[in-house]
């Protein structure tokens, strides 16, 4: 297993299975109602999101203090393997050395703060998601997390996979309906550091393949919160579809549901509170790509606030060197190299062929961002990444385009063939380009939401058009 190659991450590396017994058996604060829920014994829907304006949108809180009065969860989640932003994306949000940085500022008047993953840090399998992985759990020891709720992404490398890296995290992983094998890889629930809060972590049904034996989620809740009378709010974090909510939530007590919130890992940016409860219980999603906080303040009237993290706030040393080692294991292990390809459409000719009948075009193209692609990169430090490497390059997966820059110069940068596809034979013989006609959805190929939300067509086509 690849592991950090640095020492000053060796406690959280080393850090020992943490197996939180019950939570829930032991004394406790008075119950704090939840914002939105229902009384005890009131099945009433809670009011409609529009009536509340954390059901609306958050505020965002970077620039007023966390209240010093109340329980305080951080959650973070769906990063979808934005370990660090897209260094092409205006604006750069997001990261984990910035995170660092925020929560260690947090800390400072909120030292009692509770922090929660709800997982799906990656979605994909494969070596480099295996590194990143490993690299968000030291991360997240490093920034003395209490828990993480793992979700479908984090098993696409294979629930074994994931077992042996268990050891990385110094913090419960807590999953109330699953179970790799005979392993004690999860724990059903874990305690909020001293809220005297619960967090119970459900995951959705998962493919065989995957290695990971499911419950019904329903009825782990049934059985879990069952033992938490005692507990001052109950944190249910379920990675899986919105609309299974309804059926979790039946699975609450009445007794519960006024001190009980759902937690869910949210697909737009920014932590908000869903417009929807279930069954009067709010329910928070976390936001996605690592690119804000999600202040969540249980019975208090604004119970979502987001802290946007922006490209100005200072980085985390020791989070900075994670993310540093992660950039170093990359380039190690030659994964820029290792990218499968497959059959071009044609071969390349290279620009100076171009040039030849279109001198204006590729005068035009010279003069553009485009030409500065590779530049970008190596400013970066990412130029030896290949989820960075494929958008800045030409003939990315093909064979006879880009390989590295030491192998294939002449494909850095995205030049003509990089839209307009592998063109010796319409050089020859003067056929139509593989590529066709240039429009917005070759634009989106990169220019996507992920990594270039501002992208609009009608404002970036006139940057490089030509004939």
């Amino acid at each position: 297993m690849r592991t950090s190659s640095t020492g000053v991450f060796a406690a959280a590396i080393l850090a020992a299975l943490f197996l939180a017994v019950s939570a829930c058996d032991r004394g406790a604060p008075a119950p704090v109602a939840i914002e939105g829920a229902p009384p005890p014994g009131d099945t009433s829907e809670a009011p409609s999101a529009s009536a509340s304006r954390a059901a609306d949108a958050p505020q965002d809180a970077a620039s007023r203090p966390a209240p010093s009065t109340g329980p305080l969860i951080v959650l973070s989640g769906h990063e979808k393997g934005f370990i660090r932003p897209c260094g092409c994306s205006k604006p750069k949000l997001g990261g984990i050395d910035k995170r660092a940085h925020a929560l260690a500022e947090l800390r400072r008047t909120r030292p009692d703060l509770v922090a929660v993953s709800v997982g799906d840090m990656i979605d994909e399998g494969g070596r480099q998601q295996e590194l990143k992985l490993e690299h968000f759990l030291m991360a997240l020891s490093e920034m003395r997390y209490d828990a993480l709720v793992p979700g479908a992404g984090e098993f696409k490398i294979g629930a074994q996979a994931f077992a042996e890296r268990r050891g990385l995290a110094s913090f419960p992983v807590v999953l109330a309906n699953a179970r790799i094998g005979e392993e004690e890889v999860f724990t059903p629930q874990a305690p909020l550091g001293a809220t005297g809060g619960v967090l119970i972590g459900l995951v959705a049904p998962l493919p065989p393949q995957t290695g990971v034996t499911t419950t019904p989620a329903a009825e782990a809740l049934a059985r879990e919160i069952a033992s938490c009378a005692e507990a001052a709010f109950v944190l249910v974090v379920y990675n899986g579809p919105e609309e299974d909510l309804s059926t979790l939530a039946e699975a609450v007590p009445e007794a519960h549901r006024a001190k009980t919130l759902f937690a869910v890992p949210g697909y737009a940016d920014a932590p908000v509170r869903l417009a929807k409860d279930a069954l009067g219980m709010p329910v928070v999603a976390a936001g996605a790509k690592g690119r804000a906080l999600g202040l969540i303040r249980p019975g208090a009237a604004q119970l979502v606030d987001a802290l946007v993290l922006e490209e100005k706030r200072p980085a985390d040393p020791k989070a900075a060197e994670i993310l540093a080692s992660y950039r170093r294991a990359v380039a190690d292990e030659g994964l820029l190299t290792r990218v499968n390809r497959v059959p071009a459409p044609g071969a390349y000719a290279g620009d100076a062929a171009c040039a030849s009948c279109h001198r204006a075009a590729c005068d035009e193209l010279s003069m553009s961002r485009h030409q500065r692609a590779w530049e970008t990169l190596k400013k970066s430090g990412d130029d030896q990444d290949p989820e960075c490497a494929k958008c800045h390059v030409t003939g990315w997966g093909l064979e006879g385009g880009f390989v590295d820059p030491a192998s294939t110069p002449e494909r850095t940068d995205v030049d003509c063939e990089h839209c307009h596809g592998p063109s010796l034979e319409h050089v020859q013989n003067r056929t139509k380009t593989p590529g066709g006609k240039v429009d917005v959805h070759t634009c989106r190929n990169c220019h996507d939401p992920d990594n270039s939300p501002l992208f609009t067509f009608e404002a970036y086509w006139p940057k490089i058009q030509h004939r």
